[in-house]
């Protein structure tokens, strides 16, 4: 145990109550892994941070098609292409044969390049986390030590990412306690200690002070934030203070997780989608009925001056027709429906669409959508002698350039913060990975930088300005520019 005078008060790290920031410092001092601020004078190099005092480490995410997808629009644009893949795991689940497949997918990666991990350690949530400090997930532990070793790699690893969201539900002293059981056991071993950073990744959407959860026995390699929206935007506070406190602490911050949640890297705004022949035209627009985002809700016509995110749409790459609220066109017994953008099992049929020449919504099935002013629209096949035709109408809603400003931006502000020394981007349409990840991301939009034409030129002119460390050839070449 460690005690330190703060004017005149004796207070020791160890403690389950928050930490004042002034503190953190000499906590991390005590603990014996303080680094200092990069490029400062006596400066202790943190586990895998850069070598250049205003490197920043590049990383994406999150599975090897995103991955790839990523890295082949960086590539043709002879920017930075990322050096760390974004991968997650339950302690549960820890076994050889996820190392072994992982370390195959990490050789398989694009380019030929040597690409290490960046692990998300999901751990057991409410009074269960407890078992990890007891030694009941000892025969785990043992497996992440082989498998670290056996990946033949440095990784970094955010042990219980997001330790406070309400979501993973991690007590305090059991996270604590988890932690330090997990971190110690690495770092037992010599040669991981060097090349295996650990994480302490905090999310502003979840409540609680961070300090609640710091483990001064076994402090963090980086401290982690996660960049979304609202609360977690690069610009808020919240995250402004954690970085400052970072900088107090004199540790590196990852930048564990990025996606501008809640808006598109497309190009065009939100469009309204409406009928040009037939009598509902030209002033009725496809709407969701009752503006509802509940699977099979039926598609119909309102008019056009009462829009809302259920009467926002996008054809998108895929050729999903997708509105603003994440939910896609289906087809439930002859009816135009909404439905997951992933598809589900035993829901409607999901389709995809392409707007012809002639104005027709054609699905890939030889389906067509047909207006009604009575009742739902109608999915037909074969599609009648006299279709429908349809139009988008922008409005100023989303786009590229709107998602440039509010969201890119600030992020890359955030990056040149000499504290920020890397970042994860997550390239993901999440709706279509709402219902088949079981989690509720229908409505965080579609990041994927490769079909934003805006976005992709301003992102990838914006990396080659700065000092970025990104995907290199060899070991070797990755530890000449990685403290590893």
């Amino acid at each position: 145990q460690f005690a330190f005078p703060v004017d005149n008060i004796t207070m020791r790290p160890l403690t389950n109550r928050p930490v004042p920031l002034h503190l953190t410092v000499f906590i991390a001092v005590a603990a014996g892994r303080c680094y200092g601020s990069r490029g400062s004078p006596g400066y202790l190099p943190a586990v895998l941070s850069p070598q250049t005092p205003n490197g920043t480490i590049h990383c994406a995410g999150q599975d090897p098609i995103s991955f790839a997808a990523y890295s082949g629009l960086m590539a043709n644009r002879s920017s930075s292409v990322p050096g760390v893949e974004m991968v997650y795991v339950g302690l549960r689940r820890l076994t050889q044969s996820w190392f072994v497949s992982l370390r195959a997918t990490l050789d398989g990666a694009p380019g030929s390049n040597f690409i290490i991990p960046q692990i998300g350690l999901a751990l057991p949530g409410g009074d269960a986390l407890n078992n990890v400090s007891a030694g009941v997930y000892d025969p785990e532990i043992a497996e992440l030590v082989a498998g670290l070793t056996l990946l033949g790699r440095p990784a970094f690893i955010r042990v219980g990412y997001e330790f406070n969201g309400g979501w993973n539900n991690y007590p305090p002293m059991a996270y604590i306690g988890a932690w330090n059981k997990i971190v110690s056991a690495w770092r037992a071993d010599p040669a991981l200690n060097r090349s295996v950073a650990a994480v302490w990744d905090y999310s502003c959407d979840g409540p609680g002070h961070y300090m609640s959860w710091y483990p001064t026995e076994t402090p963090p390699d980086w401290w982690g934030v996660n960049i979304f929206s609202q609360a977690s935007l690069a610009s808020s506070d919240c995250v402004a203070g954690f970085v400052d406190a970072a900088t107090a602490a004199r540790v590196p911050v990852m930048l564990g997780e990025s996606t501008p949640r809640g808006y598109s890297v497309l190009d065009a705004p939100w469009a309204a989608l409406g009928p040009t022949t037939g009598s509902e035209a030209p002033s009725w627009c496809v709407t969701v009925t009752g503006g509802s985002t509940t699977d099979s809700a039926a598609l119909v016509l309102q008019n056009c001056s009462i829009l809302s995110s259920s009467s926002r749409w996008r054809l998108n790459p895929d050729g999903y027709l997708v509105n603003e609220d994440g939910k896609c066109v289906g087809s439930k017994s002859g009816d135009a429906v909404i439905t997951e953008c992933g598809g589900t099992d035993s829901g409607p049929a999901l389709l995809t669409w392409t707007l012809i020449s002639s104005g027709q919504l054609e699905s890939r099935g030889g389906e067509c959508l047909v207006a009604s002013d009575k009742g739902p629209l109608k999915i037909v096949k074969p599609c009648p002698t006299t279709r429908t035709t349809w139009s988008f109408v922008e409005t100023t809603v989303g786009g590229g350039n709107t998602t440039w400003h509010e969201w890119f931006v600030p992020y890359l502000d955030l990056i040149a913060n000499p504290t920020v020394a890397a970042f994860c981007y997550i390239d993901w349409f999440w709706p279509a990975k709402s219902n088949h990840e079981g989690f509720n991301w229908y409505n965080w939009g579609d990041a994927r930088i490769e079909h934003g034409t805006l976005v992709a030129d301003q992102w990838t002119q914006a990396l080659l300005t700065k000092d970025i460390v990104g995907a290199l050839k060899s070991e070797t070449d990755l530890c000449r520019a990685l403290h590893c």
